[in-house]
């Protein structure tokens, strides 16, 4: 706290127009695992950042960048009071972090202008609900809810960068874009999706419904798909909804690259090895005409 109380002086002097600030625990929950102790841990952090936050308003009010790794709050609430007390912030990143609420976290925040999201546990998902600055949103390796995607994008009209990254376990629902995205007033330009050598966790959609949300697309990057994954069909039918499409990379993953020996078989950690050829509607003869790259990448 004294740390804290110092920086609240300094903001207060004027002397610190911003801050930036990181907070992590020396027990961390990437190399761990989730065992009792390391919950432990990260609850106590969390507690501890609470008791931060709550301390020094005047230093997180000057905050622009905040990086928050390995913590775990009890509610969506505490993640609330951060946006709402840092209310200069502009980039927000969470890492292994975690809360028990299960409550979806509403988001809402004037200058946020970069989201990012990693390996972190809202059980009930993330509604991004009023972001009018966002300009930048990466998501990777959520949570997946039976009943609702993992993310819904709201007010972002500024959005235009968005990456998707995660692995899909046995039995998980695959991501249905259009729910997704039904009430976003964003128009993204550039469009990040890893698959992490598994299967396209993208469930199939009518043309119509993709080409309203990539009418805007102009760069589109596609990492660690397997070729067994009916590759041509689908990344046809991208380009049958993305009219205005410019750039294209895809980069390929093999068996070696994706831990697997055997396409019917189960990798460690219970997902799914098993390569489906998903079928994706294509009009007969299409073409595309505003292509002007494609870098296709795998190894020999």
């Amino acid at each position: 706290m004294s740390i804290g109380r110092l920086l609240d002086d300094a903001m207060a002097s004027g002397k610190a127009r911003a801050v930036e600030l990181a907070i992590s625990t020396t027990y961390s929950l990437t190399d761990r695992g989730c065992d009792m102790r390391a919950l432990n841990i990260g609850f106590a952090c969390g507690r501890r950042f609470s008791a931060l936050l709550d301390g020094c308003p005047g230093t997180f009010g000057g905050l622009t960048r905040l990086t928050m790794s390995d913590v775990m709050l009890r509610g969506g609430a505490d993640f609330h009071d951060v946006l709402s007390t840092c209310t200069r912030l502009e980039a927000l990143s969470l890492h292994f972090c975690s809360t028990v609420s299960r409550v979806a976290w509403r988001v809402r925040h004037a200058r946020l202008a970069e989201l990012t999201i990693s390996y972190c546990s809202f059980f009930e998902g993330i509604d991004l609900v009023w972001l009018p600055m966002l300009q930048r949103l990466a998501h990777r390796g959520w949570w997946w809810c039976r009943t609702r995607p993992p993310m819904s994008l709201g007010h972002v009209p500024r959005l235009a960068t968005v990456t998707l990254s995660t692995l899909r376990a046995v039995g998980e629902p695959t991501l249905k874009l259009s729910q997704m995205v039904a009430n976003s007033t964003s128009a993204i330009t550039d469009l990040r999706l890893n698959f992490r050598g598994q299967d396209i966790w993208v469930k199939p959609e009518g043309p119509k419904r993709f080409m309203n949300m990539f009418h805007n697309l102009k760069h589109l990057k596609i990492r660690n798909l397997h070729e067994n994954c009916g590759l041509v069909s689908w990344i046809s039918f991208l380009l049958q909804t993305s009219p205005c499409l410019k750039e294209l990379h895809i980069k390929l993953c093999d068996d070696h690259e994706c831990g697997l020996q055997h396409d019917d078989e189960i990798n460690e950690g219970g997902y799914a090895a098993k390569k489906r050829k998903v079928p994706w509607e294509v009009a007969a003869g299409f073409r595309h005409y505003g292509l002007t790259r494609v870098t296709l990448y795998s190894r020999p």
